[in-house]
């Protein structure tokens, strides 16, 4: 398959060249914007990204850390700092830097407590606890600062550090990230972004309207990260009738249950124009495999669930609407902002106040639901889909400066009865689904709040 594609595409792969060697690197656009939201916020940990990580074997604390010495040799990012020259940011890549390891004992240390600002001119900007079980080690905490790294980035250092564990040996890297970021400053990267940007201005034109939650509690004049989150399983018998209709409708899983989300935010709000955020992974290019880095970008997806349509006409058109945006997923959100938003409302996030996360496995749902460590949460909403062999989970997370944790709950039954319905008539309208009736009864039945209390 990859030979026939080579000769009915020949040329179109061009290769990223590394760069030479310097005192210092330019950002990446992505690491441009986590830079400025930093400076705004020191001492926010909005932008950590945590992990756990159960050791595959019994292994001293001598051969833990020769693992990451040899990992911190491997990777540019791990021994990366974000200075200011000349008043512009850039990276610093050191030779050496010293081995951010802390040993606790079980009990006495968990993710969450783990997690704690970051000062991005000190490298390095990933935080290792070990949790030890009779004083040897069984269970690794990593915090990585979203502006070295992103959640391929911990994925991929898992799984190297597997690997040496079980003293396997790993493919050689002939790109870093500094590698990627000098690419982005080149004429024809930047001709492409320049068409991208002009795709998203289009698709993108017109009213910008907040889209408006029926909410708890006044929205302040800055916005709050404080978060909260709930999960809820659908059965193996849902997850597989969703997968026949994605398969008779030539769309994906991500496509229907992102088609289902709009119904949803648009039944909530009263609002057609939904617009809605989506992450993607940044790493469209062969040669960005398994590098250590900031790659993530985030897409806004604009839908209008229109009173008219059918649930296969929305899917058809939120289907046209995915494949675009994610063809056109070089362009920076920041760039887009730029160029659409004159002022910037604090209280809110640019474009878009709701997300949609959407994450296949390979094997089953994990059978316990751990304690999430997201204690923060950037969005109003976010709805994170965890689709495995034996059904799907959804997590709900939200802002909760804004909504108390029994609103989501009912947000999430609202989401159910939206799945029922479109598996059981994808014919019928978005409007037709019961939630339009039980959630406007249950606004009649409670007491309005005056916010300007």
């Amino acid at each position: 398959l990859s030979d026939y594609i080579k000769t009915q595409a020949p040329g179109t792969f061009v290769a990223i060249p590394a760069a030479e060697k310097k005192d210092y690197h330019p950002l990446s656009p992505a690491q441009k914007r986590l830079y400025i939201l930093q400076r705004i916020d020191p001492q926010s940990t909005a932008y950590n990204i945590p992990q756990t990580v159960n050791l595959p074997q019994r292994l001293s604390r001598t051969q833990l850390e020769s693992i990451f010495q040899r990992l911190f040799h491997r990777h540019d990012s791990l021994r990366t700092a974000i200075l200011t020259i000349d008043d512009e940011p850039v990276q610093k890549i050191y030779d050496c830097v010293p081995l951010p390891i802390d040993y606790h004992e079980q009990g006495q240390m968990d993710l969450e407590s783990h997690i704690k600002p970051f000062v991005l001119s000190e490298a390095p900007l990933l935080r290792i606890g070990v949790i030890l079980e009779q004083d040897m080690p069984r269970m690794l905490l990593l915090d990585i600062h979203h502006i070295i790294g992103d959640g391929m980035s911990l994925d991929e250092l898992a799984r190297e550090f597997r690997a040496l564990a079980q003293g396997e040996p790993l493919r050689e890297l002939r790109l870093q990230y500094k590698d990627f970021a000098e690419w982005q400053q080149f004429p024809v990267y930047r001709s492409r972004v320049e068409a991208q940007l002009q795709f998203w201005l289009d698709a993108l034109s017109g009213l910008i309207t907040p889209l408006e939650l029926p909410l708890d509690h006044p929205r302040p004049e800055t916005q709050r990260f404080a978060g909260g989150i709930i999960s809820r399983d659908s059965g193996p018998g849902c997850c597989a009738s969703l997968t026949k209709l994605a398969s008779n409708e030539q769309a994906t899983m991500y496509m229907i249950l992102l088609a289902a989300f709009d119904i949803l935010l648009s039944q909530l709000s009263g609002q057609e124009d939904i617009w809605c955020g989506t992450p993607v992974s940044g790493r469209n290019h062969a040669d960005l495999e398994g590098i250590v880095g900031m790659f993530v970008n985030t897409l806004v997806l604009r839908t209008r669930v229109e009173k008219a349509l059918t649930f296969r006409q929305l899917l058809s058109r939120v289907k046209d609407i995915t494949i675009k945006a994610f063809s056109n997923q070089d362009c920076q959100f920041d760039t887009i902002v730029e160029r659409l938003l004159q002022h910037r409302d604090s209280s809110r996030n640019p474009l878009f106040d709701v997300m949609f996360e959407y994450t296949k496995i390979d094997g089953n749902l994990p059978a316990d639901i751990p304690k999430s460590p997201r204690t923060t949460a950037k969005f109003d909403l976010i709805l994170h889909a965890l689709h495995g062999n034996d059904g799907l989970r959804f997590f709900f997370a939200y802002n909760a400066a804004l909504m108390e944790e029994a609103t989501i709950r009912r947000f999430a039954g609202y989401f159910d009865e939206i799945i029922d319905a479109i598996i059981n008539n994808p014919d019928g309208r978005p409007d037709d689904i019961a939630i339009s009736t039980s959630f406007h009864q249950e606004l009649l039945e409670e007491p309005e709040i005056d916010f300007d209390i």
